[in-house]
């Protein structure tokens, strides 16, 4: 996430071999300073991005949308495997999901060890965590074949369990007892290079982390030529793909794009694929830096729920400890300022007084039984590809999912083909857990839109939204800090709920499929391909002064 330096940063700083020390802040005021993320690849890389923003007639052998990790990829390998590439996205390379993730690469998954084998069994775990140490090995090989540099770096890292919490104690001796069955030796301690109490560890050797978007930059920088290319600044409408016709068709903003085979790999597949979505959860993940002088040299997660999770990243001169956590349902919590704020204490208590200059989140996508979806939603139709689901180790799955993308597309056998086929059949614990979210997330967001609908739009302080009933309809509004009201239809496009306010991101989050919009009404995340529609709104009560108040401090948008 953090690929440039944050402005005013003068590079100086004390740095050994021991665990992270934190910089005094410049104010003893215990408010967070929050910047808006600054997040720029690097000069050169930025310079290959040469999307073009007309592409009706566009022909190639495969059309890959979403150019993030999974996309590209994907598109990298059947480039180099003689396929003309056309890869669709509708945002700039820095706006991009996997531009925002906290960059821990571990072979060891989101989903705990313990639950995976009792779900897939020892076999099929052992294939799963082969396939994330695949993933890590092509990040590291494609960093350093493209000259660039991506901070890719090998590391340690450590599952724990904080001292004192029974619940976490337990869970990290089940997640031992799994190792042993899965091979592990020899990684039990009580030592992590952080100075906070643990009840105990695990040690992972040999994982990674690096820089994300730098990452992405050079892959896309490979893209282009031969026939392929990366167009940004176009959003994909529809898929056409029925058995009529000798090839696809993808509409798009700018105008009709054809090829042989489809890859879709966007954060939720968009187009009429409600099987595949119907079988997902959207969540948002939150996560903040804070400069340090010392580097962890190792990356650190907890069992807690959620978890957490933390390391240490170089950027130009100066090193920042990155933490993240807070995962909630999209459009579920209604103060999600609160969530950050949260995460600040947790990121104080165990490495000291922090500056904590930057908040950011990021989508995650869950299926219901941890494992992505990739590969075709049906068997017996092959044009169309789909990678879905990533969950929280969406860099490493992404990875793994784009080269199991091209092996299906050149027809090559794939050992992770059969565990990761959308319609694979789920185990009975899978379908209850998901079950028993639906439910529960079905009853928070009936429970928080009466509340919401009740309310007048009279005490709407500035800079915040709700939801009100006009005329019938539901509208999503907004006061602006000058006191002006902006309406947007509350109905989600993608026609399956109505949206709600997110006040840390300010921006209208659907917590029925995922999708969020600004406060123009815009896309912010699928899978919705169109915005908010606008509606008319006349209101003339004047902003109350204690409505008003003072505002609350900047925090990142989740898109800039």
């Amino acid at each position: 996430m953090l690929d440039s330096m944050p402005d005013g940063d003068d590079g100086r700083g004390d740095v050994t071999d021991s665990g992270p020390v934190a910089e005094s802040p410049r104010s003893t005021h215990h408010e967070v300073t929050v910047r808006r993320l600054v997040h720029e690849p690097p000069q050169d890389a930025a310079d290959c991005v040469r999307g073009i923003p007309r592409v009706n007639g566009l022909e190639g052998d495969v059309i890959v949308i979403g150019a993030g990790v999974t996309g590209l990829t994907a598109a990298l390998a059947l480039k180099r495997a003689s396929r003309r590439v056309i890869v669709l996205d509708a945002r700039p390379l820095k706006e991009s999901e996997s531009c925002r993730t906290t960059a821990h690469l571990s072979e060891v998954p989101d989903t705990r060890l313990s639950v995976l084998l009792k779900c897939f069994g020892l076999d099929d775990t052992r294939l799963l965590i082969e396939g994330q140490r695949l993933a890590i090995a092509h990040i590291e090989q494609l960093s350093s074949e493209s000259g660039m540099d991506c901070g890719f770096e090998r590391l340690p890292g450590f599952l724990y369990a904080e001292a004192g919490d029974r619940a976490q104690r337990q869970a990290l001796e089940a997640e031992a007892e799994a190792a042993d069955a899965l091979g592990y030796s020899d990684i039990r301690t009580t030592e992590i290079p952080a100075s906070f109490a643990i009840a105990g560890a695990l040690r992972f050797d040999n994982q990674a982390q690096f820089r994300p978007g730098s990452y992405v930059a050079a892959l896309e920088s490979q893209i282009y030529g031969h026939g392929s290319v990366v167009v940004r600044g176009v959003r994909v409408h529809a898929i056409e793909s029925d058995a009529a016709r000798p090839r696809c068709r993808v509409s798009t903003s700018g105008g009709d794009v054809i090829a042989e085979r489809v890859i879709v790999a966007t954060d939720v597949p968009i187009g009429d694929r409600s099987a595949i979505r119907a079988k997902l959860a959207a969540y948002r993940s939150y996560a903040i830096a804070a400069r340090v002088r010392r580097p962890l040299g190792a990356l650190l997660w907890d069992l807690a729920t959620p978890y957490h999770h933390a390391r240490t990243a170089r950027i130009g001169n100066r090193e920042f400890l990155i933490t993240g956590g807070g995962d909630h349902r999209v459009g579920e919590e209604i103060d999600t300022r609160q969530i950050l704020t949260e995460l600040d204490e947790f990121a104080r208590t165990h490495f000291g007084p922090l500056e904590v200059t930057h908040h950011w989140s990021g989508q995650i996508i869950e299926t219901a039984d941890g494992l992505p979806y990739v590969g075709p939603e049906a068997a017996d139709d092959g044009r169309v590809l789909f990678a879905t689901g990533l969950s929280g180790n969406g860099i490493t799955n992404g990875t793994l999912a784009g080269l199991l993308l091209a092996d299906l597309v050149r027809g090559h056998a794939n050992p992770w083909a059969r565990l990761l086929a959308p319609d694979r059949s789920r185990s009975l614990a899978s379908v209850g857990r998901n079950m028993g979210r639906n439910l529960a997330a079905a009853k928070r967001r009936l429970t928080g839109r009466i509340k919401e609908l009740v309310t007048d739009v009279e005490h709407l302080p500035a800079s915040a939204g709700m939801l009100i009933r006009r005329q019938g309809e539901r509208l999503a509004i907004y006061r602006s800090a000058t006191g002006a009201l902006r309406a947007l239809s509350a109905a989600c496009p993608s026609g399956r709920g109505h949206v709600r306010w997110n006040g840390a991101e300010k921006s209208w989050d659907c917590p029925s499929c995922g999708s969020r919009f600004d406060l123009a009404g815009a896309v912010l995340n699928g899978p919705a391909v169109r915005g908010l529609m606008p509606r008319p709104f006349v209101d003339a009560t004047p902003v109350p002064a204690h409505a008003a108040g003072p505002s609350p401090a900047p925090v990142a948008q989740a898109v800039p």
